[in-house]
């Protein structure tokens, strides 16, 4: 089962559609950024284990929830 806060940070990747920092998490989620990084890896773990569309990755720009690459060509 996903915490709270791991349903916000998904919730925040989600609507920002765009990569953002640790630091843009936190400030969006009203948490600090050691509770961001666990609800990253939470988010991580869990979408990896999930047969789905999306993932949660983190690029040179931060961190986002997106199409996994088996799907790009839907795009």
């Amino acid at each position: 089962m996903i915490t709270a806060t791991a349903n916000k940070i998904e919730a925040i990747l989600y609507l920002k559609g765009k990569p953002l920092s640790l630091g843009e998490i936190a400030e969006y989620a009203a948490c600090d950024r050691a509770t961001v990084e666990e609800g990253i890896i939470e988010l991580i773990d869990n979408y990896a284990h999930r047969d789905g569309a999306l993932e949660v990755v983190e690029t040179p720009a931060g961190y986002c929830l997106q199409l996994r690459s088996d799907y790009h060509e839907l795009v």
